[in-house]
């Protein structure tokens, strides 16, 4: 009920039955997943600082507590503990292993500190157990491209693209590919897909930038 009322926003009752909770739980994973709910709504209310010390408290109580050590990874980077990611992914998958689709999230934040070929590792983690992960594939593409291995890059982003021909992400990536390649025609045609599908309202105005510069 709490997560509900916290989705409808109405943050007050939500914290009421989420506090309830965790004053009657009666055993300590009971009481992890009550802390958790806190944390969410707490992150709903945009109190990142007691989110996170919510999920703390979560998992202290229960360390193989997954939703926790997931969902606390949202608010690191608004407390300024974006190193600690990748330890609570790692924990994750020591929990679990089956939630194997963590190793995307480790990639992500390895592209963000520019650690390519650290990001490359975890994609193909995920690639290993599900080859044909859209996502990762995108995302290899891109470390790839990055790396200097343009020629794989290409043959990576296309099979990304068969397989979620919707991604207007992909389309991004695959027109900064060819641009490498020094293929402006077809990254042009790559862009105007990646538009055609939404990119802008999606993520923002990036694409519309390199049709500027480089298709105009």
């Amino acid at each position: 009920m709490a997560r509900i009322h916290a989705d409808q926003g109405d943050f007050n009752k939500a914290e009421s039955y989420a506090q309830f909770a965790i004053t009657n739980a009666e055993i300590d994973l009971e009481k992890s997943d009550a802390y958790s709910t806190l944390a969410y709504i707490e992150a709903q209310r945009f109190n990142f600082e007691s989110s996170y010390q919510n999920y703390r408290k979560a998992i202290d109580l229960n360390p193989k507590n997954v939703n926790a050590l997931n969902n606390i990874t949202t608010v690191l980077d608004k407390v300024n503990r974006s190193n600690e990611k990748v330890g609570y992914y790692q924990e994750v998958l020591e929990a679990d292993s089956t939630f194997y689709l963590v190793h995307i999230n480790i990639g992500f934040h390895y592209l963000s500190t520019k650690e390519f070929d650290l990001a490359l590792k975890e994609f193909d983690a995920v690639l290993a157990k599900e080859p044909n992960q859209a996502i990762a594939l995108s995302n290899k593409a891109y470390a790839l491209m990055k790396l200097g291995q343009l020629t794989d890059a290409l043959l990576t982003i296309d099979k990304s693209i068969q397989w979620n021909p919707t991604n207007s992400y992909a389309y991004r990536n695959k027109a900064l590919i060819l641009l490498e390649l020094k293929n402006t025609a077809a990254a042009c045609g790559a862009i105007n897909e990646a538009l055609r599908l939404n990119f802008t309202q999606q993520y923002g105005e990036e694409v519309l930038v390199m049709k500027k510069k480089n298709c105009e």
